[in-house]
C-alpha cells in the first residue's frame, strides 16, 4: 500500500489512555479493555479519515465468541453498521471464535487457524483505498489467517469510517496494544467531504481524488462524507500531521460551508507542520434552499488567495455549464418542503454534464422564487451534489490545469 520513499508510521498506540475510550457495559484499566458482557463496547474516541490505514490489536477470548469490530460513522451511534450506508460498504468486521469465521462485511471466510480459549491473536484491519484486509496471527504458534474483500468490484464500495469500536457479542475478551497506523511521507493529501472521498458514487478510479492520486502516486485521500469543516482540526491533530506531506490540497464547503477564519487557520497548521496547503474554488453547485452557495464561499477563497496565496483549482469553473459560472440558465432542485409532491428549483451554472439529472415531468408544480407554477415541458434538473464520473473527470482535468506539484 505504500510507493517511493513512503512508509507506515504509528500515529495511535504508544501509550494506553483510558480517558482515550467511550465505555459502555465494559472496563478499562492500566493496559488493557476488557469486554465480559454481551452487547458492551469500547471505542476509542478518535476520528481518522485517511484511506490508507492500519488498525492493529490483540485480543484473548477468555471465553469464544463472536467479536464485532466496527468503524463507526459517528460516535452518536457506535454500533450502526448498516452495510449500504451512502452506496458504500460501512467497515464491520467479525470474528466468530466458535465456528472459525471472519467476516469483512456482509462476506464470509474461513478462518485457518483455530481459536483457543486463553490464547492471544494479534489483529490486523487494514484498509487501501476500496479494499479491505484481515490478517489474524496466532501469537503463540506463528500461524496466520488473511482475509480480503476488493469491494470496488461491487456496485458498493467500501468505505472506512472514524471511530474504532469493540463489541462483544458474545463470549469475552480482553484486548491490548491498540494501535493505529497511516502512510508518512507522502507527496499529497486530498482533504475533503463525499465529493473527495474515494468511495461508492463513482466506480473505481473514476473519482477526481483517485484520478489525481494515479497520476501522482505518492497520495492519501483524508475525506469523509457528511464532513464539515469543523472537523478540520481534530483530523489534523490525528492524522494529517503524522502524514506530514509536502502538500495538502483542501477541498470543503458543501456540508454548511465555511468561514475566512477557519481557512486561515488550516493554513497557518499546515505552515506549522512545513506543509504546504492547496486552497480550491468550491464545485459550482447552489441548493434551492441556499444553503450551499458555491459563489459565496468561492468569494471567501479569493480573499485568502490575494491574501495569503496558496492558490488551487477553480471547480467551480470545472463543473460550470460551459466552464462559465455565470450562466445560471441550469437548474437544481429538491422535493419541496412546503407543498406536497412539488419540487422547489433555483437557476445554477452546475453543469448538467458534471451532475446526476433528474427530468421532472410536464405537469408537476415546481416552486421558484416563492412563485408556483405547473410545468407544461418536461424540465431537466439536477438532484444530487455529488458530481457523476463526467463530472469528476472534469475536476481532475481542471485540477492538472491549475495546480502545479
Amino acid at each position: 500500500g505504500i510507493t517511493g520513499n513512503e512508509f507506515w508510521v504509528k500515529a495511535y498506540g504508544n501509550t494506553f489512555n483510558k480517558s482515550d475510550y467511550v465505555l459502555s457495559n465494559s472496563e478499562v484499566n492500566e493496559s488493557s479493555i476488557i469486554l465480559n458482557q454481551a452487547g458492551g463496547y469500547a471505542a476509542l474516541n478518535k476520528k481518522y479519515w485517511s484511506d490508507r490505514r492500519i488498525h492493529r490489536f490483540i485480543v484473548t477470548p477468555t471465553s469464544l465468541g463472536e467479536l464485532k469490530v466496527n468503524m463507526a460513522q459517528n460516535t452518536s451511534n457506535l454500533l450502526f453498521s448498516d452495510m449500504t450506508v451512502g452506496g458504500c460498504w460501512t467497515s464491520e468486521f467479525r470474528i466468530d471464535m466458535n465456528n472459525n469465521k471472519i467476516y469483512i462485511g456482509k462476506q464470509e471466510f474461513d478462518s485457518n487457524i483455530s481459536f483457543v480459549q486463553g490464547r492471544k491473536y494479534i489483529v490486523e484491519l487494514k484498509y487501501i483505498r476500496r479494499i479491505f484486509y484481515v490478517t489474524v496471527t496466532d501469537f503463540l504458534t506463528g500461524e496466520e489467517t488473511e482475509c480480503t474483500l476488493d469491494t470496488s468490484a461491487s456496485n458498493q464500495n467500501g468505505a472506512f469510517k472514524c471511530y474504532l469500536t469493540f463489541e462483544n457479542i458474545s463470549g469475552s475478551y480482553t484486548i491490548e496494544q491498540v494501535e493505529t497506523y497511516l502512510v508518512s511521507g507522502v507527496l499529497l493529501i486530498l482533504f475533503g467531504d463525499s465529493v473527495t472521498e474515494s468511495c461508492g458514487r463513482v466506480g473505481k478510479g473514476e473519482n477526481y481524488s483517485e484520478i489525481i492520486a494515479e497520476k501522482y502516486g505518492s497520495v492519501t485521500i483524508v475525506a469523509q462524507g457528511a464532513a464539515g469543516q469543523g472537523s478540520w482540526s481534530e483530523i489534523f491533530e490525528n492524522e494529517i500531521k503524522y502524514i506530514k506531506p509536502k502538500y495538502c490540497s483542501w477541498h470543503m464547503g458543501l456540508n454548511g460551508g465555511f468561514s475566512k477564519e477557519q481557512i486561515e487557520q488550516v493554513i497557518t497548521d499546515c505552515e506549522g507542520a512545513d506543509i504546504i496547503p492547496i486552497i480550491n474554488h468550491v464545485i459550482s453547485y447552489i441548493t434551492p434552499n441556499s444553503s450551499v452557495l458555491s459563489h459565496t464561499l468561492n468569494a471567501i477563497i479569493d480573499e485568502i488567495w490575494a491574501e495569503k496565496g496558496y492558490r488551487g483549482y477553480y471547480g467551480d469553473i470545472a463543473t460550470a455549464k460551459n466552464n462559465n459560472i455565470n450562466d445560471k440558465t441550469n437548474y437544481s432542485a429538491r422535493n419541496s418542503t412546503e407543498v406536497s409532491g412539488a419540487f422547489d428549483i433555483v437557476k445554477t451554472s452546475a453543469s448538467y454534464d458534471a451532475f446526476y439529472t433528474y427530468t421532472i415531468p410536464a405537469g408537476k408544480t415546481v416552486i421558484e422564487n416563492g412563485e408556483q407554477r405547473v410545468l407544461d415541458t418536461p424540465l431537466e434538473v439536477i438532484m444530487n451534489i455529488h458530481p457523476k464520473a463526467e463530472g469528476h473527470r472534469m475536476m481532475a482535468e481542471r485540477y492538472f490545469l491549475d495546480v502545479k506539484l
